[in-house]
């Protein structure tokens, strides 16, 4: 029978499909993948039998843009990389080797480099130099649609490359430029602004959340490159709305030559607050909205603004505060899995009935978050379960989840529907099945793992479906030039919940667009999620309270859809099916729009990995990728990267950026199928944590290694302790105090034995563990050596090895030393100084 179908359905519908082969919006379709639990062309996982109905084709929105990057280091490239994803062609110039700044450049991260330059085009020139400069300006002027610079301001103007000297002459060029702070600043926009000293200055390492003030760690060091990586993904969504503006008044009839160009300035300081808003809103909350760590925190401030011994608390007695629902549990194989279902009632009864718990025998009262009633503002469906049955839900679940191994349970939540993920390292992240599977990672031809695509758009045609006639807007719609923005007269219907998701409409009418908010008649989420992160996220929104499963609510949802260009929804595509939002219902309603689609795991394979349909959040993704484990020091003790919003924020950007590209590709012409738009979590995760290096971080263990002075062999201690630490789960502090390090120093170096004291150990097995790829985001502070010592101990080399990396200024507050920032040229001054044994030294 299915043979039958699929033979009648082939010779009956072969005239659509070639049809859309032939039509203008053509485009390469996607190829099978034999490493692919299912194919790359179905949009549905198929069950056994059925026939694969549906084809998707690569769509390449930007096609036909040259960019033209004047980049370095990371923000600039990274930038280039994701218009060159979307299909532009990227022309990068690199100085010369013999120019300033640029062997700096070369040795900083080569796998790195390597990775941002692969695909386009390069071109050397000296920019300091007459020639150069000329040369560069004729470059823009003569191919260029979009440039790009990351200097510092006014580094261009001098060089006669500035945006409004270029777009005089050419007013159709989109000009983007990415200083470390605005160029309107007075204070600020002359800072040297490396990655760290933004950071820094924004007060990032200052504000790691409560669970390191409840530890009374007032400032963590994290090498998470958030200024970059969230500029690079608002950047390249300024770029596209720019570009888009443009090209809607060349159809509209503007000459192509006086179309409306844009000069944009995305600072990375003013990206990173931005991007971080949710861990800066001041509000009033009811004290029964608040957490069992803040009211901790808030009764320990008020009594003492400083912590004593007995008040600061452990890693493990923080655990003990957090709510059973949202927790890291230690699993059969000693691997630590993390539940994250607070304020979710049906994640919250599926999380008992897959751990086999009954919550009539925990005590779980069904709690009524948005009622007056104060006793029943805790308990299933709310933020947290109470302080009366926490203790007891938290004892039950540790229990229960020894039975089985993270992986074992990571299988069966994802089935039932709850967000939950086992901790990797980013290694393993990198090695993983789903992320070769699901198209997240590549693999280059050295070998080298990188991060695909944060955005990618394809095109959906249905070879079951009637075909539609495709109504294209006049040129000069009603709409088309109401209210100001990039996206003006582009009207979008919003259905999605929580931070990531809604994000993409509140940035999408930052630049113009009408976006409309369709909730539902009762809340999905608490009030902590729908109304806290709502304040931030439905921002510039109209809204509309709409059931659209009730007949009443399909007609009016449908009308809206029928005057739409966009439609935003975050779920899984089983979740699409289920509302009736599939690619071939959108479009029946309406054959323009275009659907914005974001989830947890997704890839550019749809329908590819063991993880595709388990939802997740940022918290999950974190765990999975790695990044708790760097942060928090590696598996044995996992930590939360402590910013709200550390990626949901800049995955929402994401799929923001995605939309854009979508809204590019509509101007095309008419498309035979549905466009979508798609951007995951752990699409732009990856850009945020493995964008550290690309090659997993071997570059730093090199250097520590030289600058202790051993070899780079596989039996190095470094290696050495690496292995015991992944063995034995040890915390990094345990480690460094383990009697059993400086035996495996003394054996695997054994040319180098010398007699270490706990003191120089400890430095010595830090310097280690940081090299790892699995913990480098800890700090341990510790009695420095005086200058004496360290010319004894051979330390010296080690400092300037560890110079090459961070610059070290003394604070003038505490004498502490701070190394914040990258740079190859501070040996000098950390020659100069004097340190003592009464110095407290900090040591990222």
């Amino acid at each position: 029978a299915s043979l039958a179908f699929a033979l009648l359905t082939t010779a009956g519908w072969t005239f659509h499909l070639l049809e859309a082969l032939a039509s203008p919006s053509w485009r390469r379709p996607i190829k099978q993948d034999k490493s692919c639990t299912g194919s790359r062309q179905v949009i549905m996982p198929l069950a056994a039998g059925t026939v694969n109905t549906n084809v998707q084709f690569e769509v390449r929105p930007l096609e036909g843009i040259t960019v033209v990057e004047f980049g370095t280091y990371l923000v600039g490239p990274l930038v280039g990389l994701h218009l060159q994803h979307l299909g532009a062609r990227v022309i990068a110039v690199t100085r010369p080797a013999t120019a300033r700044g640029a062997a700096d450049e070369a040795a900083w991260r080569p796998a790195t480099v390597a990775a941002l330059q692969e695909g386009k085009q390069l071109m050397e020139l000296d920019l300091q130099s007459k020639q150069g400069a000329s040369a560069a300006r004729a470059l823009v002027l003569k191919h260029a649609d979009v440039m790009i610079e990351n200097f510092s301001p006014g580094t261009f103007e001098r060089l006669g490359l500035g945006a409004p000297a270029l777009r005089k002459e050419k007013p159709s060029l989109v000009c983007l430029s990415l200083p470390g702070f605005a160029s309107s600043d007075p204070a600020l926009a002359s800072m040297p602004a490396w990655e760290a000293v933004i950071l820094a200055l924004a007060g990032v390492f200052r504000d790691m959340g409560v669970n390191r003030q409840l530890m009374n760690i007032p400032a963590s060091y994290s090498p998470l490159p958030l200024a970059s990586s969230y500029a690079s993904v608002l950047g390249a969504l300024s770029v596209v709305a720019a570009l888009y503006r443009r090209n809607a008044a060349i159809k509209g009839g503007v000459d192509p030559a006086a179309a409306p160009g844009e000069a944009i300035e995305v600072p990375l300081a003013s990206a990173l607050l931005d991007t971080l808003v949710h861990n800066s809103l001041d509000f009033n909350c009811p004290e029964r909205y608040i957490s069992a760590r803040q009211r901790f925190l808030d009764r320990r401030n008020t009594s003492s603004p400083k912590a004593t011994v007995k008040e600061q608390l452990h890693y493990d007695d923080v655990e003990e505060l957090m709510d059973p629902f949202y927790n890291h549990y230690r699993c059969a194989d000693g691997r630590p899995f993390y539940l994250v279902a607070p304020a979710h009632i049906r994640h919250q009864q599926n999380t008992l009935e897959v751990l086999g718990l009954d919550a009539a025998a925990l005590g779980l009262p069904l709690a009524k978050p948005y009622d007056d009633d104060e006793s029943t503002a805790h308990g299933l469906g709310a933020g947290q379960v109470g302080d009366a049955c926490a203790a007891k839900v938290r004892r039950a679940m540790k229990r229960a989840f020894l039975a089985k191994t993270a992986f074992e349970w990571e299988t069966l939540f994802g089935e039932a529907g709850v967000p939950g993920a086992a901790h990797r390292t980013t290694v393993e992240w990198l090695k993983s099945p789903h992320a070769r599977e699901a198209g997240l990672v590549t693999t280059a031809d050295n070998g080298d793992v990188r991060p695909g695509p944060v955005a990618w758009v394809r095109e959906e045609l249905s070879l079951v479906d009637e075909p539609v006639e495709y109504i294209e807007s006049p040129p000069s719609s009603p709409r088309l030039h109401k209210g100001k923005g990039c996206l003006a007269g582009i009207r979008i219907l919003d259905l999605a919940n929580v931070i990531a998701g809604p994000t993409i409409g509140a940035y999408l009418a930052r630049f113009g667009a009408e976006v409309i908010h369709v909730a539902p008649p009762k809340p999905m989420y608490s009030p902590e999620i729908t109304v806290v992160y709502g304040m931030a996220t439905n921002v510039g929104k109209r809204s509309i309270i709409l059931d659209i499963k009730e007949e009443e609510g399909k007609k009016a949802f449908a009308a809206l859809v029928a005057e739409s260009d966009l439609v935003v929804v975050n779920c899984t595509l089983a979740c699409l099916e289920r509302l009736g939002l599939s690619p071939s219902e959108l479009r029946r309603m309406n054959p323009r729009a275009a659907l914005v689609r974001f989830d947890a795991w997704g890839g550019p394979r749809e329908a590819c990995g063991d993880r595709t349909e388990h939802l997740g959040y940022d918290d999950n993704v974190q765990a999975a990728q790695g990044i708790m484990a760097r942060f928090g020091g590696g598996l044995g003790r996992v930590e939360e990267h402590a910013h709200v919003g550390t990626i949901d924020v800049v995955a929402g950007i994401g799929g923001a950026l995605a939309a854009a590209a979508a809204l590019m590709q509509q101007l095309k012409g008419p498309t035979r199928g549905t466009l979508v738009a798609r951007a995951s979590l752990a699409s732009l995760g990856q850009i945020v944590e493995a964008v550290d290096d690309w090659r997993i971080w071997r570059l730093k263990l090199l250097l520590v290694l030289h600058g202790l002075g051993l070899s780079a062999e596989v039996n190095t201690p470094c290696c050495a302790v690496i292995r015991l630490v992944m063995e034995s789960g040890l915390s990094l502090q345990q480690a460094c105090s383990s009697q059993k390090m400086p035996r495996i120093f003394r054996s695997a170096n054994s040319q180098r034995s010398v007699s270490y004291s706990k003191k120089l150990w400890s430095l010595h097995a830090m310097a280690a563990l940081l090299s790892s790829p699995l913990m480098p985001d800890w700090a341990i502070h510790f009695c420095s050596f005086s200058s004496r010592e360290m010319r004894r101990t051979g330390l010296g080399s080690f400092w300037r090895q560890v110079c090459l990396l961070f610059s070290s200024d003394p604070c003038q507050t505490c004498g502490k030393i701070i190394f914040v920032k990258p740079t190859c040229s501070s040996q000098d001054q950390l020659s100069n100084l004097e340190l003592t044994s009464t110095t407290p030294l900090a040591v990222q």
